[in-house]
């Protein structure tokens, strides 16, 4: 999404909202914490389908209009209290599906980028789209006005890592978490639809992601007290969404593991199950940083071997009860 030059120009987005940040989505490090931000991009989306599919748009149970997939690029930090611009555009529509393009703009400056791919959902499973829902969001992607010009002589960045820009479709049925623990989920996890949110799920994965975070960087090999502080930011999160998610509640198991390191980022895997299903998988991208600079910063050998030993393993693996 970065590398695209339209994502981060406001005239690009048909449909434009402002949405006001609030005190709770300041996180420990004083600016808008990422999940919070996905929660905007999400009220962003939800304002878009109420204007341009009414009512059934956005309260419709049987089909539910929810994501299968939502990929998010943190672009920059955004603060408490100043106003954020928030655009949308619909960028395709097939018999199973649309996909959305979503932006945040703070003070003119672009903070945030989301692709999300919405389905029709019914009885647990994502599937066509209604013919009359199908005509609609054809008739909207055909009013929308045509994206500007890249400006005079650009050029497409490259990722400086090539984890950053890794947008494959992040279930990988044939490994699993190394390590599992146990949640209890609460009825605010659950959504309009009586899923589990999709915010709820980004929450689930947090907590998972810091909880194997801090285990790789405090059993860092030859990590005494003089080890050297990191700072890791999130710079992308795409969650892949494969099941509502039990109404029910109660137990709940959560999974993460290294899937990938480069030279200054690393890719996590998180998984979430429910009493009966596989209900979402994750790919977080964490960018190791200088804490003065803030700049990316290599990681150090001792991380890197530490988190070499908490890497995704072979799925036939048991996983802890």
């Amino acid at each position: 999404m970065k590398r695209e030059a339209w994502r981060r120009d406001p005239a690009a987005y048909p449909f434009q909202t402002e949405i006001a940040p609030r005190w709770s989505d300041v996180d420990t490090l004083r600016h808008l914490n990422n999940v919070a931000l996905m929660g905007l991009h999400g009220e962003a989306r939800m304002r878009w389908l109420a204007a341009c599919l009414g009512h059934s748009g956005v309260d419709a149970d049987q089909p539910a209009l929810r994501p299968v997939s939502v990929a998010t690029d943190f672009v920059a930090q955004a603060h408490y209290p100043t106003p954020l611009q928030a655009g949308v555009r619909l960028r395709a529509v097939d018999a199973q599906g649309f996909e959305l393009a979503t932006a945040l703009f703070q003070q003119g400056h672009c903070v945030g980028l989301a692709a999300t791919r919405m389905a029709a959902w019914q009885d647990g499973q994502p599937g066509r789209l209604p013919n009359a829902l199908h005509a609609r969001l054809n008739q909207c992607l055909a009013d929308q006005a045509a994206l500007p010009p890249p400006p005079a002589g650009h050029t497409q960045a490259q990722a400086h890592d090539a984890v950053i820009d890794h947008h494959a479709a992040p279930a990988d049925r044939d490994h699993a978490p190394p390590h599992w623990h146990g949640m209890t989920t609460r009825y605010a996890d659950l959504d309009a639809h009586q899923g589990l949110s999709e915010l709820a799920l980004a929450r689930l994965v947090e907590h998972t992601r810091l909880r194997l975070l801090r285990r790789g960087t405090t059993h860092r090999p030859g990590a005494g007290n003089s080890a050297p502080a990191l700072s890791f930011l999130v710079a992308h999160l795409r969650l892949q969404l494969l099941a509502p998610g039990w109404a029910g509640g109660g137990a709940w198991q959560i999974g993460a593991g290294v899937a990938e390191l480069g030279r200054s980022a690393i890719r996590l895997r998180s998984w979430v199950r429910d009493p009966n299903d596989l209900v979402a998988v994750a790919d977080s991208v964490l960018v190791c940083t200088d804490p003065v600079s803030q700049r990316p910063a290599p990681l150090d050998e001792s991380t890197r071997q530490a988190m070499q030993a908490l890497a995704m393993v072979p799925a036939a693996h048991p996983a802890p009860g």
